[in-house]
Formats: C-alpha cells, sequence, structure tokens
C-alpha cells in the first residue's frame, strides 16, 4: 500500500534455484531434459520466439495444469 507503484521483478537465478523443488520429483530421468528446454526456453529474446516455444515446452513435458508454469507464464513481463 505504502509503495503502490512498485513494480515487482523475479530473478532468473531464483526461478531456476526452485525448479529442482518443483519438477524433478515428477519427472524423474527427464528432469534433466525439463531443465536444458527451460534454459533454452528462457534465454531467448523475441517475445513471439518466447510465447512459442513455451507452448511448445508446456506440451512436450505435458505442463498444461501445472501450477508453477502458469504462474511463471502470467508473470512472464516481470
Amino acid at each position: 500500500m505504502e509503495l503502490s507503484n512498485t513494480k515487482h521483478a523475479f530473478c532468473i537465478w531464483h526461478i531456476v534455484a526452485k525448479l529442482s523443488s518443483w519438477f524433478s520429483f515428477a519427472f524423474g530421468s527427464r528432469y534433466d531434459d525439463f531443465k536444458q528446454e527451460f534454459h533454452k526456453v528462457y534465454h531467448l529474446e523475441c517475445a513471439d520466439d518466447f510465447e512459442r516455444e513455451w507452448r511448445s515446452m508446456v506440451a512436450q513435458f505435458n505442463l498444461c495444469k501445472d501450477n508453477h508454469i502458469d504462474l511463471l507464464f502470467s508473470n512472464r513481463e516481470f
């Protein structure tokens, strides 16, 4: 309330640090493949490329209903 014009930003370092706790158990041996794909996607500089590759990654790893993925995508501009 006091800093109502403040914009929040998410550090990719913190997001990547959480990937293991969010996805390693669910993916098991596929976790490294997911992590590699995630790194590829977040390094894209063009917004259109990012959104296209994000959708592809979500489909590839069957993450359509994952809350963490939904939250990350909805906050992608921060």
